[in-house]
């Protein structure tokens, strides 16, 4: 890559001019004081709105805002003849600002290089020959692992910029017959936002250049806060869709919750959607008029009509550079035809540039069959569709008349294609095609009820869609019916943002949350959804979209961050197997570190001081059962919950005649059928006077995750309890992950009850106070005390009692319990916290057994 850029005579003489018409930029570049501080204005509720919402912060949206700002308050105000070299400095500035000296200079090096190739004196087509070969050096050295390493991303960063935008200048330069200005094509490279967003649009050249300062500055400015008011809008309407819509697979369960997760799924893609517009929108406020990206996408008609509304640029792209050269020299064989075989072998093109696409962002070339079926199954739909509306003779429609009929059948389609796409789409973005079949296979389960409440959903959206249309009809008709003007759009977009961003205040949303009874930490930060959760969810754009500075996703950034010693317990060699339900216990004498700290076990295995298996006459003992949250990895272990309630007892001068030990039996992945199993094996070898049995927040869905090995090994067999629930669901042969945990969800609160009465049976018969008790962790779905009352009634049935223990938690938050922002197990704090509520609910229970109940 060590190309240098050639200084040639006649790039030295216009270096310094642009070819725009000066007397024009001069009278169309000028903007007055008012609207001038209006942008500005906007553009600092726009950032505040960022920062409060967190928006895209892994990736630094934030942190380039003061160059969007300072470069627009400076460049609307130079002289018209200084204002491309300044947007480039501007950018170049935060080139180096945001990667750091070493690998911006890296970065500005190899881009650099790559201009200076497509600026050589040579034909476009030795150009285009040398641009491939120092491509395929690039790929070669980042396969091979030559490449040097750099903190940031710069070789993404670089792909993203070069990969299509080079197309486009090299294809342009064959029919260009005046010459550009060299600021021009440096900008034109090198884009602001683009530092940040990988997927980013594929501007064309020559519309950008054509359309600098082509209209009155302040409407291209203000089109640009437009455009990314829409944008911070988009980005946080993905957020709620994420978290709130998104189901995890299992928990579809109806026709209600498939067609949830499918349209969930599909419109996501308003991420793709608000990160085009926001980018489109900054390179406004620098005097480029762009063409709008997206046009509502989710209310085409037709597939051709979806092809010409979703992801603009791109299509015009394909169009400009791919399909048109097909289409001329298919075109002897007639135009339907040509028409036909030039839309398949497009997308075929599409596919291999998505792979294309992904190679330089990521380092790998995927070749998967959701890509395949995905853009096959569109590109036979859009051909299709071409040849029908090619043979087709189209009926003059009357503008003065309205036809409700036409307008119903339109809006029916809409809602055909809309369903169509998001059965696709979700296809497309499933990591497990076995998994997504199993899914589908749910609307078979569909009732006559629930087809008849669809069917009235559907007139419904059908009546909306027509009454939209009739005001769209009547707004044609009569200006003074526009609701929005770009003036309003302005005005009314920096309002909402201002508004979201003071809601969004960490003083402020809190309360909101209260009063609405809702978890608002979703909204301003986001957060792994329940799909994500389960490691199901891919998508292609949620894939490739950034999310930190890595290009990778959120789950992968904080791996990322994680130390080497945050690895799994298993990965840590610290487990070994057992032949029973357990499946597997700690070692015992373990000496490690875990989590950055000292995880050690005694001799029995258990994360506790050496102790002996005989008890003292005075000692009371209390077992606590449980998982990796009991289990207190990563904090030291006199700061562990049971220490610090067993701490607490033993100060206490009401028992001074009584010695206690709490021996934590927790281990890491344990629920509920694990508990019987141990409650059986140590209770009377340790002579247990007190049991204490953790349930925890998303207790239910915790347990289908140990259910599903613990059956696909057969030991529930070992219970006959169990056994017959299991039959009961239909899952004893254990099918793939996604249908057990959907088919077993209806017998959950069953499989608890056993457990729960199992234990207490076992309790009873020897002598020993069963005690459940409840934590709230965080990282749940549910609300702190939603699961309770339900699990706390049943294991009161069964003669346990039951103590909430979020109740000496609560001035807690969640990211406050929290280990580390990667891992939501409890931290230090915590478990005092919830140590010190052991302590009270056990003094309870001594003192007074009925009280706690």
């Amino acid at each position: 890559m060590g190309f240098i850029i050639p200084i040639q005579s006649i790039m030295l003489k216009r270096i310094f001019i642009q070819d725009i018409n000066l007397e024009k930029g001069l009278r169309l570049g000028s903007i007055k004081i008012k609207g001038y501080l209006s942008i500005l204005l906007s553009l600092l509720v726009i950032t505040t709105a960022i920062y409060f919402l967190n928006l895209e912060d892994s990736i630094g949206l934030f942190r380039l805002m003061p160059f969007v700002i300072i470069g627009f308050a400076f460049h609307a105000l130079l002289p018209f003849q200084y204002r491309l070299p300044f947007f480039l400095l501007i950018t170049f500035t935060a080139i180096l600002q945001l990667f750091g000296l070493r690998d911006g200079l890296a970065l500005l090096m190899i881009g650099l290089g790559l201009f200076g190739i497509v600026k050589l004196p040579l034909s476009v087509r030795q150009r285009s020959l040398i641009a491939l070969g120092a491509a395929f050096m690039t790929a070669f050295l980042m396969v091979s692992g030559l490449m040097p390493a750099f903190k940031h991303p710069v070789i993404p960063v670089v792909g993203s910029i070069f990969m299509f935008r080079m197309i486009l200048y090299l294809y342009e330069q064959r029919f260009q017959k005046e010459e550009v200005s060299i600021w021009i094509d440096l900008n034109y490279f090198f884009l602001l936002p683009n530092l940040i967003f990988f997927i980013f649009p594929v501007v064309d050249y020559k519309t950008f250049t054509s359309k600098y300062y082509s209209k009155p500055a302040f409407e291209t400015y203000q089109k640009g806060i437009i455009w990314m008011i829409n944008g911070v809008i988009h980005l946080l309407l993905y957020r709620l869709i994420y978290y709130y819509l998104v189901p995890a697979p299992s928990a579809v369960l109806n026709i209600y919750d498939l067609l949830r997760f499918l349209a969930a799924s599909y419109a996501l893609i308003v991420r793709l959607a608000g990160i085009f517009h926001f980018s489109a929108g900054v390179i406004c406020l620098f005097g480029f008029d762009l063409p709008r990206t997206f046009e509502h996408y989710f209310f085409a008609q037709n597939f051709s009509d979806l092809w010409r509304r979703i992801n603009i640029y791109w299509r015009d792209f394909i169009m400009k550079v791919f399909y048109y050269p097909v289409y001329f020299k298919l075109k002897h064989l007639g135009p339907v035809r040509a028409m036909a075989l030039t839309v398949l072998l497009i997308f075929g093109i599409n596919w291999f540039l998505h792979g294309y696409q992904w190679f330089w962002i990521r380092g790998q070339f995927p070749l998967t069959v959701q890509d395949a079926v995905f853009w096959g199954v569109f590109g036979i739909a859009v051909a299709l569709n071409s040849i029908v509306q090619a043979q087709s003779k189209r009926k003059r429609i009357n503008p003065g008349l309205f036809s409700t009929k036409k307008a119903a059948r339109r809006s029916l389609n809409i809602v055909g294609i809309f369903l169509f796409m998001s059965v696709l789409w979700s296809f497309w973005t499933t990591n497990d095609i076995k998994e997504w079949w199993y899914m589908m296979a749910v609307s078979k389960t569909a009732t006559l009820t629930q087809l008849i409440s669809l069917f009235i959903g559907l007139a419904l959206i059908i009546a909306v869609g027509t009454g939209i249309q009739y005001y769209d009809f009547l707004k044609r008709n009569n200006n003074k019916l526009a609701l929005m003007t770009p003036h309003r759009s302005f005005f009314a977009g920096s309002f909402l943002l201002l508004f979201l961003a003071v809601c969004a205040n960490p003083a402020i949303h809190p309360i909101i949350g209260n009063f609405f009874s809702l978890d608002t930490t979703p909204i301003i930060k986001t957060k792994l959804n329940a799909a994500d959760q389960e490691n199901l969810f891919k998508g292609y754009y949620e894939t490739l979209l950034p999310n930190n500075n890595s290009a990778f996703n959120q789950m992968e950034q904080l791996e990322t961050q994680m130390p080497d010693s945050w690895r799994p317990l298993r990965a840590l060699k610290a487990l070994e197997s057992v032949p029973d339900i357990r499946l597997k216990k700690h070692k015992p004498n373990l000496d490690l570190l875990f989590k950055e700290e000292r995880f050690r076990t005694n001799q029995f295995g258990m994360h506790h001081p050496p102790i002996q298996m005989e008890k003292a006459a005075n000692v009371y003992r209390i077992g606590l059962l449980g998982g990796s949250i009991e289990l207190g990895g990563g904090i030291p272990l006199n700061q562990n919950m049971a220490q610090v309630a067993q701490a607490a007892l033993n100060r206490n001068p009401i028992f001074q005649d009584k010695r206690f030990e709490i021996l934590n039996f927790a281990v890491t992945g344990y629920h509920l059928p694990e508990q019987v199993k141990v409650t059986e094996v140590y209770a009377a070898e340790f002579s247990l006077d007190a049991i204490i049995l953790t349930g925890h927040s998303d207790e239910l869905h915790r347990l289908t995750r140990s259910l599903y090995k613990v059956v696909s090994r057969g030991h529930h067999k070992s219970y006959p309890g169990l056994d017959k629930i299991i039959q009961k669901a239909g899952v004893e042969n254990a099918p793939s992950r996604g249908v057990f945990e959907r088919n077993i969800t209806p017998f959950l609160g069953e499989i608890t009850d056993w457990g729960l009465g199992r234990i207490a049976q076992y309790c009873k018969s020897e002598g020993i106070v069963p005690i459940w008790a409840y934590l709230f962790v965080p990282e749940s779905k549910s609300k702190p005390d939603e699961e309770f009352p339900d699990l706390a009634q049943m294991a009161s049935r069964h003669g346990f009692k039951t103590v909430n223990l979020y109740d000496y938690v609560q001035p807690m938050t969640t990211e406050e319990m929290k280990l580390a922002p990667w891992d939501g197990h409890l931290n230090a704090k915590a478990h005092e916290l919830y140590g010190k509520g052991i302590f009270k609910a056990l003094t309870k229970v001594l003192q007074d057994p009925q009280e706690i109940n």
